[in-house]
Order: C-alpha cells, then structure tokens, then sequence
C-alpha cells in the first residue's frame, strides 16, 4: 500500500475508532471493616496499613473496635485511608444518643451513617414499619443539619412480605428519601431470592454505597470474583443509583487479608 493509500485509509477509519464506547470501571475501592473484624481489634494500625498497600483508598467503618474515634482518624489519616461511611446501631438512633453519633461521623470524615440493625418484630407489621420509619424520618432530618446523611443498611429478613409487600419495600415509601438513603448489601438482597439490580432501579440516586460481598455457590459468603454475582451487571447501574462507595466485604473469611487482597485484585481489573 503506498503512503497517501495508508494515510487515508487510517483518516477514514478514526470516526469509527472515536465511536467505540470505553471500557468502564470503578474508581477508589473501600473495604467494610468486618472483613478484618479480628484485625481491627488486635492490631487496627497494621491493618489499616496493609489495607492501604494493597490500594483501598476508603474504609466503611462497622464499629470502633475498642478504640476512638479520633485515634481511628489518625490512623487512617497517616496511611492516605477515607472513611465515608461509619455504621451505628439501632439504640445511637434515640434521642439521646444521636447526637454523639453525630458527632462520631464527624470526627472521621464521615459524610454517611447507615444503621444495619434494628429489632427485628419491627419488620412484621405494618405498625412496626411506621414507627420505624418515623424513628429514621426524625434522626435523618438532625443529622442533614449537622451535614451527614442518615440510612439503612439492608439484611434479608426485610424483604419478606407483609401485606404482601416486602417490608423493605414499605419502609423506603414511609421514609423520605432525602433524608434516608441505602447501603445496598448485594448479597443480602440475593439471599433473599431478590435482585440486586431491580432495587437499585426501583432507587435511582438514593443508593450512595454499595457492601460488595459474593455468594458461594452453596449460598455462603466467597471473596468478591469468587463467587456466583454478577458483578458487571450491578456496576452497569451504579451511577444511575448515585453510587459512590463500594465496599468490599466478607462476614466470616478464613484469612482476612487474603480475603482483602483477593477481593480488591478482582475488582481493579474488572471491566465492562
């Protein structure tokens, strides 16, 4: 082929080259810290320095771990760690003890509370949803004043119905929305013979973070990649939900970092 054959040729073929769509993928990485739950009580420090190394860049922090808040801020702050999320329990959500739950958030740079627990007989009734939504209705509104935003971190006893409706379904309607957002657990959701993606639809832009945990094959817990998720899929949607942490986790991994490293390598090379 002579010069000005190839020249033209490679000019004609740059359209088409520029309408390819890019390959996505995620940004910064977190990790929910019961991933390394015995790490994180022996030797917090060290585990969030080799959490670092291995290139997380934010921490979903699922308690204090015998430590303080600030101390846990000094830590993560010497070894280049966010922490966007901190997690609180059904009893920090009273009148009383929201306040200095606030102020823990805040103390770490925490811009999201999400609640993962609250009594479970409140899910049954109609009643109990009400007064459970009213509870995080009223602790959402104090904490948009202090510049946090308050949500629910999701199990699988909350999709079973009542009244025909999945609970969780009836607690996001009573709930508003500004004031409420999720943690979606895609395992969780899973568990519950749901699916990830409909509810992250059902959801756009109330979804800010995402506990990226696997299933087994026999229905158990599995390093990210390892397992049975369809991972792609529920990506494809994060931006349309407002995701903007994911976080990877595993609730009872036989060697914690190896969980850790594992699950990050696959989640930086995944493409879609």
């Amino acid at each position: 082929m002579e010069r000005r054959d190839f020249l033209m040729t490679a000019a004609a073929a740059l359209p088409a080259m520029r309408m390819r769509p890019t390959a996505d993928r995620l940004g910064d990485i977190g990790m929910a810290t019961i991933t390394v739950a015995k790490g994180m009580r022996a030797a917090p420090e060290a585990t969030l320095t080799a959490l670092a190394e291995m290139g997380y860049k934010e921490i979903g922090l699922s308690q204090l771990y015998g430590s303080t808040a600030p101390a846990l801020e000094a830590m993560m702050e010497s070894v280049g760690l966010r922490c966007p999320v901190l997690h609180a329990p059904w009893a920090d959500l009273s009148a009383a003890n929201w306040p200095g739950a606030i102020a823990r958030a805040q103390t770490l740079g925490a811009r999201y509370i999400f609640c993962p627990s609250v009594p479970a007989a409140m899910w049954t009734s109609r009643a109990g949803i009400s007064e459970l939504a009213a509870t995080f209705n009223r602790a959402g509104a104090e904490a948009r004043k202090a510049g946090v935003t308050l949500g629910f971190h999701n199990h699988a006893a909350e999709f079973l119905p009542v009244d025909g409706v999945p609970a969780f379904g009836r607690f996001l309607a009573e709930t508003d929305r500004e004031l409420v957002q999720l943690e979606l657990d895609c395992y969780w959701v899973t568990k519950a013979g749901h699916d990830p993606v409909a509810w992250l639809l059902r959801n756009p832009g109330r979804v800010p973070a995402l506990h990226i945990k696997d299933m087994a094959m026999g229905g158990g817990f599995a390093d990210v990649g390892a397992g049975t998720i369809d991972w792609t899929r529920i990506f494809r949607q994060r931006k349309r939900a407002g995701v903007r942490h994911v976080l990877v986790e595993h609730d009872a991994p036989a060697d914690e970092l190896a969980t850790a490293r594992a699950s990050y390598n696959y989640l930086r090379a995944l493409r879609w």
